[in-house]
């Protein structure tokens, strides 16, 4: 093999590295935005799933007080 074949064929691999390189930063790039969407999302469902919560509560704590007050009001009739 002559120094000429060999100097074509590793820049014929150099050329073939860079562009895998290239495919790569692209696919890379692509991976990056979907994760920042998928981020982007999830920060979103923790927001929602934290609201939620919070009207649960807000609800059990509202239902025990209707509760109490049932209860105070049934004690009293009791009581008369």
């Amino acid at each position: 093999m002559t120094q000429t074949d060999y100097l074509k064929r590793l820049e014929d691999k150099v050329n073939r590295a860079i562009e895998h390189i290239e495919q790569l930063t692209v696919e890379n790039e692509r991976l990056q935005t979907e994760n920042q969407d998928i981020a982007e999302k999830l920060r979103d469902y923790r927001r929602e799933l934290n609201q939620v919560h919070l009207d649960e509560r807000t609800r059990a704590s509202q239902v025990r007080d209707k509760i109490r007050s049932i209860l105070r009001k049934v004690d009293s009739l009791n009581s008369l």
